[in-house]
């Protein structure tokens, strides 16, 4: 079973986009740029609340993807970037924070923080609920969340394509707008294109 929590968003002022949500029989996480949702039988809740009527007109449009006769591109097809590791999480895609106590009261900008009130250290394996997605990197562990990726002549976030590398028999399709639909054992999902 896939965790979908990691498709979230972390920290959004959209609360929904924060954790998974049910819509339609679908098991639903999204970030804002993607959104992955899972149909499993088995699996029945009542739709969430509070999804924006905008909002849930697109994930009808989502859920209701068939690729016909396209084939799509396979993720082995697909050549990521070599990026280095990313300056904040090493290459574990997890941080966890702490208060930052030499940020300043004044109006100067604490040079340890950016100003922030935060640190940001690389989360060592199992630190559990202490931990959160990095959001320099978006969870890939490499790079950072501007570098781009090309797949079939459009432009994609490298870290955000790389998060999908856990959806079993991944295969994207490329629409004409600049964004990509996709499917995977038990699910689909969509990705926003970048444009430069």
């Amino acid at each position: 079973m896939i965790d979908l929590q990691q498709f979230c968003a972390v920290g959004d002022l959209r609360i929904y986009l924060n954790s998974t949500w049910h819509y339609k029989g679908w098991h639903i996480a999204s970030d804002g740029w993607m959104l992955v949702a899972t149909h499993n039988e088995l699996f029945s809740s009542p739709d969430t609340d509070g999804i924006p009527e905008s909002t849930a007109t697109v994930v009808d449009g989502i859920l209701q993807f068939d690729p016909g006769a396209r084939q799509g591109v396979p993720l082995s097809n697909i050549v990521f970037p070599q990026g280095a590791p990313c300056a904040r999480c090493g290459t574990r895609g997890k941080v966890w924070t702490s208060f930052c106590p030499d940020l300043e009261e004044d109006w100067e900008i604490c040079k340890n923080c950016d100003g922030e009130g935060y640190l940001y250290h690389a989360a060592p394996q199992g630190a559990g609920d202490k931990e959160c997605t990095c959001k320099l990197c978006l969870g890939a562990g490499f790079g950072n969340c501007n570098d781009l990726m090309e797949i079939t002549g459009y432009k994609f976030s490298a870290a955000l394509v790389h998060r999908l590398k856990v959806l079993p028999e991944l295969r994207f399709f490329v629409n004409d707008d600049g964004n990509a639909n996709f499917v995977f054992a038990d699910g689909v999902g969509a990705l926003a294109g970048r444009r430069q």
